[in-house]
């Protein structure tokens, strides 16, 4: 069917002879039937006009017992393949393997029974029964025939005949033997027919000599048949039996490795030994006749069981089956045999004989369901009559209930599987069987069970069809196959729902894989990404290679995690980028997992932290420092208290025209400017005596201007640019002046003796977050309305390591003994809650600017106080008791002192304790009392809380070093009568007490 025509493939390989579809598939070296796959070769030999010449030659008879007569022929090559297995029905699937590829259709053993010595054989889509069902004409399937009569003779040793019971000819899906025993043999028959026959045995020599053409024709096949034994040779040493050969002798001369797992032994130790000297000494004399049974009949033995002795010294039991090996001359040289462990299945089928339910058991034993229902028929109602124990397990029935309940009603309670089931069911009974479909069935309990279910309708003897099936549930697996794909889908989406643009290198450095992240920082599609190398993308089209710091490089040689800071042009910002690597079988880096994470807020952030944390150890300083400066003027004003008031004693009993009076006046001039400097560092710590009222802030510049002209250089103008609307502030106006005086002379001392110019400035300006931010006090006020003095001079300038340490106390860049009135600004500012801003440069001067929060609204009138005023002496107010309790004995003195010259008798007590004491005794005669704060064994607070339990009307003044509002903080509900800051005149104690105490003089208001 040669033609040097051009074709299509179509044309080529396809072509409808005597109404029958042929299609060639050179690829594979087979041809198709009528879709029957067939080698190549039976098109060559004309197979449609040889098979009809022949059967028209001989008639359908002879022509049947010559088919059969070639089967026979060609079993003897196909046995030694079979025989290579230890079970008939292992070796038959190998066959039935080789003839589908030969073309020989679909084999099938449908039955064996070795005690009845019976088989049942099932063709489907044999070339002999479509053949005949395409030509209309029915003489059998002989050549299979006469194979299927040939194994079983062989099988059971002796001689067997097939029985053709189903034809594909006459319409069948199938053809099927029944072969078994028999009288019949081919010689027989054929001396039959032409006994009975005119024809002659000339005509049985030509039909045989046209089969020798077919025979020519199939040499190709039996060769692939020879190439298919060489890979069962090949399979033996993978066999998981003991495939062995022993010699006349009984010496081991091939064993596969094998006998290592059985018998824990080395194949070169049984080499070495004979076969008996491993068997079970109970067993040696069967195994000897065995082996001389078999020597005498040249033939092998079948499923002879033997204990063999393992390594550990028990015994294994082997089922052996054997064949003769002859030689070339037929003369017996050994026997070539394949042995299975039994040893489970032997002692399994002990308990099983003991419990005369051998055949049930092995069903029990069963890893997969197994079940068998009785008659077809009674669909869908069907009845079991084989049940396993693992039917049990996976269904949660016994084979009664579901009997009683029945299978479709229980198991599928759904109606529309039930119904899906039972058509299924339906169509099985017409043939279709079930080959591996899954069910979702509900346990006794509810639960659902997925199954793969097996079904095969089998016909019994007595024409009865039944239902075989196994059941495997494969709910575990596809549990596990579900979780798989759930955890590829969920790590798909874990992958994409990195907030970090992320993407996967190969070993190449070229993008694999990037999520939605890294799309959006790239601003590319997923395919624009795929195959490129990251560095351009990331840091630049310009970019050849990548950057140096790219972790990339250290992960492929540490094969660790690298993590680098870097800056990444492409997305703009700093990014930490982390370098995983992905080790393969080898160790060696396959891929590796780049994970950007923006810290560019983060840098700034920490930037921002380090700037707060340095401002706080600055407010830290500052607190330390201010603790340790209140500390110091607390004790400082108690010194001055004994020094300032002794002199005031002393002045008033020295005459106006005494020199002593001078020197008393000079020392009490010195004691008040050594008052001033503990105010300084009072103001400093925050702890200042604060007069808040509502003022102007520029009013009180311009009210002041000619007192802040005195106290700079002569050599130094000072202009005004005063805010002419009102600023107004909550402020004490003593603090402020100080602010201003203490500004005003550091510039001046910064132009020194040159000439320069000052310029004082008001006004009122909005302030955001950031412009408060540079203030340079660790407490930042709120962003909003401030009023602002501004001091500018144009003097020398300070670098940044002078304005820095500008606020430390005795920090000074003039002469030593200085550097206290910056220091009280930033206190009197921070009590103020403002904020102070400072421009300057070397050879530049210097502005400060100095904010306080706008109140808005009117201001108060400040009344001016000059220090010079004087409260002129007035007599005693009357005589009465005072308690007087302080630490400081100078000081208990002193007030005793001031008391007798007012007209008091003082009651003087060194501490909280001995002043409680000393007021339980005279509760009823002291008027008032005179407290200190910090005092041993019990503080003024107590002291006070105490007293006023036992008189709650006694009038107390409370005397402290520190300022009233530090002073007076913790009596904020206490009700104090009175305070006193130390130091302080005998005409300052008098204008208390006469304030809070009534002169006993005066008569009451009618």
């Amino acid at each position: 069917m040669t033609d040097d025509t051009p074709r299509t493939h179509s044309q080529e390989n396809r072509i409808r002879i005597s109404g029958i579809d042929i299609e060639w598939r050179p690829n594979k070296g087979v041809c198709a039937f009528e879709k029957m796959p067939v080698a190549m070769m039976w098109v060559d030999t004309t197979l449609g006009g040889l098979m009809s010449a022949i059967q028209a030659m001989v008639g359908t008879e002879r022509f049947v017992l010559a088919l059969q007569s070639r089967g026979r022929e060609s079993v003897e090559a196909d046995w030694g393949v079979i025989s290579k297995f230890p079970d008939f029905r292992d070796g038959f699937k190998a066959i039935a393997n080789i003839a589908a590829v030969a073309g020989w259709g679909a084999w099938e053993l449908v039955s064996l029974d070795v005690d009845g010595k019976e088989c049942r054989f099932r063709v489907a889509d044999s070339w002999e029964g479509r053949y005949q069902k395409a030509l209309g004409v029915c003489w059998g399937s002989g050549m299979v025939a006469g194979k299927m009569a040939g194994y079983a003779s062989k099988l059971f040793e002796t001689n067997c005949w097939a029985d053709q019971t189903s034809f594909i000819a006459r319409g069948d899906t199938f053809d099927e033997f029944t072969v078994g025993p028999s009288p019949r043999t081919i010689e027989d028959e054929i001396e039959r027919m032409l006994a009975s026959d005119q024809a002659t045995r000339a005509d049985m020599a030509v039909a045989l000599r046209n089969l020798e053409r077919e025979i020519a024709e199939r040499a190709q096949a039996e060769e692939a048949l020879r190439e298919s034994e060489e890979k069962f040779r090949a399979l033996v040493e993978t066999s998981s039996d003991w495939i062995w050969e022993i010699d006349l002798r009984g010496k081991h001369i091939y064993t596969n490795a094998r006998i290592r797992d059985i018998l824990a032994i080395e194949p070169e130790e049984l080499l070495q030994a004979s076969a008996g000297s491993f068997v079970h000494p109970e067993d040696i004399p069967r195994f000897e006749t065995v082996y001389a049974e078999s020597i005498a009949a040249k033939k092998g033995w079948q499923r002879t069981v033997l204990r063999w002795r393992h390594a550990d010294g028990s015994y294994r039991w082997l089922e052996s089956n054997a064949v003769a090996v002859t030689a070339c001359d037929g003369n017996l040289t050994g026997f070539r045999g394949v042995d299975r462990d039994i040893t489970e299945r032997k002692q399994a089928g002990e308990a099983l004989r003991r419990e005369s339910a051998f055949s049930q058991a092995i069903v029990d034993r069963a890893a997969e369901g197994l079940c068998v229902c009785h008659g077809v028929e009674e669909f869908p109602c069907v009845r079991f009559t084989v049940w396993n124990a693992r039917m049990v397990e996976i269904t949660g029935y016994t084979m009664e209930e579901i009997n009683r309940m029945g299978w479709y009603q229980t198991v599928y309670p759904d109606p529309e599987v039930r119904s899906r089931a039972e058509a299924r069911m339906a169509r099985m009974r017409e043939g279709d069987d079930l080959i591996g479909e899954e069910w979702v069935i509900a346990r006794k309990n509810g639960e659902e069970r997925t199954l793969m279910i097996s079904t095969s309708v089998v016909e019994a003897t007595d024409g009865t069809a039944h239902v075989l099936a196994l059941m495997h549930d494969i709910t575990e697996r596809k549990r596990a196959e579900e979780a798989e794909r759930r955890a590829q889908r969920e790590w798909e989406d874990i992958f994409q729902a990195i907030g970090h643009p992320t993407i996967i290198l190969d070993s190449d450095q070229r993008i694999v894989a990037a999520n939605r992240a890294m799309l959006q920082a790239s601003g590319k599609r997923i395919e624009e990404l795929q195959g490129e190398l990251c560095f351009p993308v990331c840091h630049g089209r310009e970019t050849t290679s990548p950057p140096e710091s790219c972790p990339f490089r250290r992960t492929c040689s540490s094969s660790q995690v690298e993590t680098e800071e870097m800056e990444v042009e492409a997305f703009g910002g700093t990014y930490l980028v982390s370098c995983t690597p992905v080790l393969d079988a080898e160790g060696r880096v396959e891929k590796t997992i780049h994970i950007a994470t923006d810290i560019t807020d983060r840098k700034k952030a920490e930037a921002e932290r380090l700037e707060l944390e340095r401002h706080l150890l600055d407010a830290q300083k500052l607190e330390s420092l201010g603790i340790l400066a209140g500390g110091i003027a607390h004790d400082f004003n108690n010194l001055l208290m004994a020094v300032l008031g002794n002199l005031d004693l002393a002045q008033g009993d020295t005459p106006r025209t005494s020199l002593v009076r001078v020197s008393i006046e000079q020392a009490m001039l010195a004691a008040r400017r050594a008052t001033d400097l503990t105010r300084q560092l009072l103001a400093y710590s925050g702890k200042g005596r604060f007069v808040v009222t509502r003022m102007d802030l520029s009013q009180l510049v311009q009210e002041n201007a000619d007192l802040f002209r005195a106290a700079i250089a002569r050599t130094v103008s000072m202009n005004l640019c005063l805010q002419p609307r009102r600023c107004v502030i909550e402020a004490d106006p003593g603090q402020l002046q100080q602010v201003i005086m203490n500004l005003i002379t550091n510039a001046s001392e910064a132009i020194g003796e040159a000439a320069g110019t000052i310029a004082l400035a008001t006004g009122v300006q909005e302030c955001d977050e950031a412009y408060l931010a540079q203030s340079r006090l660790s407490d930042k006020p709120a962003p909003g309305s401030f009023v602002f003095l501004e001091v500018s001079d144009t003097g020398d300038g300070m670098n940044e390591e002078t304005i820095e340490q500008i606020f430390d106390p005795f920090f000074t860049t003039k002469f030593t003994g200085r550097g206290l009135g910056m220091p009280a600004v930033s206190g009197i500012v921070r009590g103020h809650k403002g904020a102070i801003l400072i421009e300057s440069a070397i050879g530049k001067g210097t502005t400060i600017r100095v904010l306080f929060p706008d109140c808005g609204g009117e201001s108060v009138e400040v009344d001016k106080v000059s220090d010079a005023a004087v409260v002129a002496t007035r007599p005693p107010a009357h005589s009465g008791k005072i308690l007087v309790a302080d630490d400081e004995e100078a000081i208990l003195h002193l007030c005793e002192a001031f008391l007798r010259q007012l007209g008091y008798q003082a009651l003087s007590a060194a501490d909280g304790q001995e002043a409680l004491a000393l007021f339980e005794r005279h509760s009823d005669e002291i008027e008032g009392v005179l407290l200190d704060l910090t005092m041993p064994r019990m503080d003024g607070l107590t002291a006070f809380r105490e007293m006023r339990r036992l008189r709650p009307d006694i009038k107390v003044i409370l005397c402290s070093g520190y300022s009233e509002k530090e002073a007076t903080r913790r009596f904020t509900s206490e009700g104090l009568t009175g305070f006193l800051q130390k130091p302080y005149l005998m005409r300052e104690l008098r204008e208390m007490i006469e304030r809070v105490l009534p002169d006993p003089r005066q008569s009451p208001p009618v």
